[in-house]
């Protein structure tokens, strides 16, 4: 007697990762009803959820519907784990430090930035916001917790949890309950390796143009490259460009130093708190607090200095140069006869608003003391201090830096 052929069955797979069961049916095997397919899912031990069940049911549908036709039919299906998500800051847009390194470096590097069309005026556009006192920069978003997952069989699937958060921020930020994190003093965000702060200086990789915008910082600023026609870098810090300053406003309330040269077409503005120095400066209005140094020459500028000029190897020719103090030059005028004007001795405009400056000064120093008392009286408690006391203590020093920021141009 020959071997009968063995008869066609319907089977049940599931997935490697046992998330999934379907129910195999080949072309011509006998029909399955509800009942049916429940005893293979048993057989199995699947989980039938009442999920699930809907599932079975659908499939015992499809089945009659068209007898006799192969298919494979979902019948059961498990929840996959949700992994804990990671903690993060949400900077506030125009502060993330990443985003503004990232633009800092394509515009360093040629890439243009996208802008919006119509009547924009470019020039005041800029890539990022500079932080002030009270600026809500962030919000930490704390880790989440993972969620246990199930498989077809009813197994539980752990989840992976997040990593803690470990950043932190110093007293630059304040770090709220909720995680909000404000400013407590101007500048711009930063991560160093103590975790997210706020810098008192900025670093340009290329130069001051619509890639960047105009430059007003509270601190200092450096500019890798130059400084275009009709752009502004002001800042209550020093200011230090390498590059050439063409027809600009460069405005400090402290140091200035140009390692290259500023061309100004006549068009141009030098404002500087204390010293300045730079390789050679043509067709610029300039204002100096103390003292300038400069290089090589100095052609065609309106010059005006509170103390000495150095430019041991400079040549002056055209323009004028009022200085309160010593001037020190290599040449004055030219061969082709340009009107040449220097005046020294007592300049009335810097006199007054070095009268100003004096009658500050013992102000400013009582400021300072009015800090210094409790400060010290704080630090010379011994023991660790409470955290309100040293909320306190950092908001006294807060007061006694930016107080001497004020004293020290004096």
């Amino acid at each position: 007697m020959a071997n009968e052929p063995e008869p066609i069955q319907s089977r049940i797979e599931v997935s490697h990762d046992a998330l999934e069961a379907e129910l195999v049916v080949p072309a011509g095997a006998p029909p399955l009803d509800r009942n049916a397919i429940v005893a293979l899912a048993n057989e199995l031990k699947l989980e039938l959820t009442p999920d699930n069940h809907e599932l079975v049911t659908a499939a015992a549908k499809a089945i009659a519907a068209c007898p006799g036709a192969a298919a494979r039919l979902l019948i059961a299906k498990g929840k996959p784990p949700e992994h804990g998500k990671p903690g993060y800051v949400a900077f506030e847009p125009g502060y993330d430090p990443e985003e503004i390194q990232r633009v800092l470096a394509d515009a360093a590097n040629g890439v243009k930035q996208s802008r919006s069309p119509g009547s924009i005026d470019h020039y005041t556009r800029s890539t990022f916001n500079f932080v002030k006192v009270g600026a809500h920069v962030g919000t930490i978003i704390f880790p989440a917790g993972g969620v246990v997952g199930r498989d077809v069989f009813g197994s539980t699937l752990t989840p992976q949890e997040a990593p803690p958060l470990t950043f932190s921020v110093d007293d630059t930020l304040k770090r709220c309950d909720d995680g909000s994190l404000i400013a407590r003093c101007p500048g711009v965000l930063e991560w160093g390796e103590g975790g997210l702060h706020i810098t008192n200086s900025i670093t340009i990789p290329g130069d001051i143009d619509f890639s960047v915008g105009h430059i007003e910082f509270p601190g200092s600023v450096v500019v890798k490259g130059g400084v275009r026609d009709h752009f502004k870098v002001i800042a209550r810090g020093d200011v230090t460009i390498d590059g050439l300053i063409e027809a600009s406003t460069i405005k400090s309330g402290n140091d200035v130093v140009i390692r290259g040269g500023m061309a100004a077409k006549e068009k141009g503005t030098l404002e500087i708190g204390r010293d300045g120095s730079a390789k050679y400066l043509n067709n610029v209005t300039v204002s100096v607090g103390r003292d300038l140094t400069i290089e090589r020459e100095l052609v065609n500028c309106r010059v005006t200095v509170g103390r000495a000029f150095n430019g041991p190897g400079c040549g002056i020719a055209g323009g004028a140069l009022a200085a309160a103090g010593a001037v020190v030059v290599n040449s004055l005028g030219s061969e082709m006869g340009v009107a040449t004007d220097l005046r020294l001795g007592s300049i009335p405009a810097l006199d007054a608003v070095a009268k100003e400056a004096l009658a500050l000064l013992p102000i400013l120093e009582a400021r300072r003391a009015k800090y210094l008392e409790p400060l010290d009286q704080l630090r010379a408690v011994k023991g660790r201090h409470a955290p309100s006391t040293v909320e306190r203590m950092a908001t006294l020093q807060r007061s006694v830096d930016a107080t001497e920021a004020q004293i020290r141009p004096l």
